[in-house]
């Protein structure tokens, strides 16, 4: 009986509990988080340049 109270005055004061809201947004989302691990910068590349394509070495 605690729960059905619980339940009508969530419904009246249009509150949702964001947990079992998730997919109701309707987007989908494959991100897993970080996977794997990150390789070393073995060939000392700058990835945070601001010049267009200076990242790139043509080997």
């Amino acid at each position: 009986m605690v729960e059905d109270t619980i339940r009508k005055l969530m419904r009246e004061l249009n509150v949702q509990v964001s947990l079992y809201n998730r997919h109701r947004n309707g987007k989908y989302s494959s991100y897993h988080g970080t996977v794997g691990k990150i390789a070393d910068n073995r060939l000392k590349q700058r990835f945070n340049e601001k010049r267009p394509y200076h990242v790139i070495r043509w080997l």
